[in-house]
């Protein structure tokens, strides 16, 4: 694989932006010179690279790494003007220091105004962080508005009550939260799922948890980082029943949210609740059921554009991965190409599909690899590797890498298998010690049959089930399964 070099952050930056972001900040570069200073030159000369090329841009510019941390620096700050708050608490924090500049000019009475809606919104909105710094300002502006020290008292009081209620509800989420993310550590280091279902009820943070899941929680977000929680935990433990009841009730919490206009609502969360119900039902190997609820996808009315999108993109992604896990192939191919033609013209460098687009990239390659189309195969991965890299996705990286060698071996380029394998291994690509494992016994042995091949691959494989690559659901593991059928 390719490896881009020097620092490729700015690069990654404006490649990140969309076309109006873009064009907001070459108006701001302007502000400094009539046709734009040098940082513009630099900014739309690493616009026009594809690939991040230091050479080039050092034959052009002089002190080349001051100027890429001054552009990286210009940049960010016209993001800070330009962006829309992405979260509630965002929205609220830049009310905040919106106020606190209408108050250094001497306009308290405005001030004390906007502060009160301010307060009003991120307790509707349960943006607890946000509150608690609203709060304290409004102790603040109204203290210089006083007329009696009872008064203060008074205001002082409500103020910090107000301030330790928040601090309750956020130590609740940010427990929740705290579970979440330990449990998404321990899925992504322990790989075997026999150990893990035992292992991670002995974690002593999830000892706490357990208890919590049954508590009933007077706050919408209490509730929902409860439901997160709840499925990640029911889903590492294998108790798919609870898991698949936890999804249930997350997905129409969330709607209900929706149709009652909460503040805490957003069609975001909504579909990805949705999707959530899906796997559930996939993990349960109940297809007919995973297919119906994906149907209730596409059936999904959003008003915003990029939640529509994201539900067609689901909706498809979903039908061909259902289909490839019911083992109908022909059938997830139609839905792939159905797919690919409604993501043209959507530039996934910018886009969030960018990140999920990857794996159907890995996905297509599956395909392709059990249908036993190989230079198809290698086609693909070489087209899939720089959009994986940019999205700094280390376990698609090594599923691709490690289909790169066993796609080799069931070819028969047995040769060519055992100098990726090497080449892999002095890489240091970190892989984790069953696939540096696999990796030292292909480039040790001499194979000679297709047939041997796949069989070791796949014996070793069974050995070491769940510590292989895990492409959302499509393992190389079950890509091997397919080919020893073909044997």
């Amino acid at each position: 694989m390719a490896r881009l070099k020097g620092d490729t952050d700015l690069h990654q930056l404006i490649h990140s932006l969309t076309p109006e972001e873009k064009g907001y900040y070459k108006k701001f570069a302007k502000r400094f010179s009539e046709k734009g200073s040098e940082l513009l030159r630099l900014f739309e000369a690493l616009e026009q690279q594809n690939v991040f090329d230091e050479k080039s841009l050092k034959k052009k510019f002089k002190s080349l790494a001051v100027l890429k941390a001054q552009l990286f620096e210009q940049v960010m700050q016209s993001l800070l003007i330009v962006s829309e708050p992405k979260t509630p608490e965002e929205k609220f924090l830049r009310m905040y220091f919106y106020i606190e500049q209408v108050d250094s000019r001497g306009l308290l009475k405005r001030a004390i105004t906007l502060n009160k809606k301010a307060l009003e919104s991120a307790l509707a909105a349960e943006a607890f962080t946000a509150v608690e710094r609203l709060a304290k300002q409004k102790h603040t502006l109204l203290v210089k508005d006083f007329k009696s020290p009872e008064e203060s008292i008074v205001l002082t009081n409500q103020i910090y009550d107000l301030i330790d209620h928040c601090y309750k509800k956020k130590t609740t989420l940010d427990f929740y939260h705290k579970c979440f993310q330990t449990m998404m550590f321990y899925q992504h280091s322990k790989r075997d799922v026999t150990d893990e279902k035992v292992a991670i009820r002995d974690l002593p943070i999830l000892k706490e948890l357990k208890p919590m899941l049954k508590v009933k929680h007077s706050t919408a977000s209490e509730t929902r980082f409860q439901f997160n929680a709840a499925a990640k935990f029911y889903e590492l433990t294998c108790d798919f029943g609870s898991f698949l009841k936890s999804a249930e009730q997350n997905a129409a919490f969330e709607k209900k949210l929706l149709a009652d206009g909460s503040p805490m609502a957003k069609e975001e969360t909504v579909l990805s609740s949705a999707n959530a119900l899906v796997y559930a039902h996939l993990r349960m190997n109940r297809f007919a059921e995973a297919e119906h609820f994906n149907e209730e996808i596409q059936s999904l009315e959003f008003r915003n554009q990029r939640a529509r999108l994201l539900a067609n993109f689901n909706y498809i992604s979903n039908a061909y991965l259902i289909s490839y896990l019911s083992k109908n192939y022909l059938k997830g191919y139609v839905y792939y190409n159905q797919f690919k033609a409604k993501m043209s013209g959507i530039d996934v460098h910018h886009s969030l599909i960018g990140k999920t687009f990857s794996f159907i990239k890995v996905h297509e390659v599956g395909f392709v690899w059990v249908a036993g189309e190989f230079r198809e195969a290698f086609k693909l991965i070489h087209n899939a590797e720089d959009l994986i890299i940019e999205h700094q996705n280390r376990f698609l990286i090594h599923w691709l890498e490690l289909a790169k060698v066993l796609i080799h071996l069931d070819a028969e380029n047995y040769s060519h298998a055992q100098k990726e394998a090497m080449q892999l291994l002095n890489a240091n690509l970190n892989f984790n010690e069953a696939v540096a494992a696999l990796l030292t016994e292909i480039s040790k042995r001499k194979f000679t049959a297709r047939k041997d091949a796949l069989a070791f691959v796949w014996q070793f494989m069974e050995n070491h089930q769940g510590a292989f690559p895990n492409a959302n659901g499509f393992t190389i593991h079950q890509i091997i399964t397919e080919r020893m059928k073909t044997i």
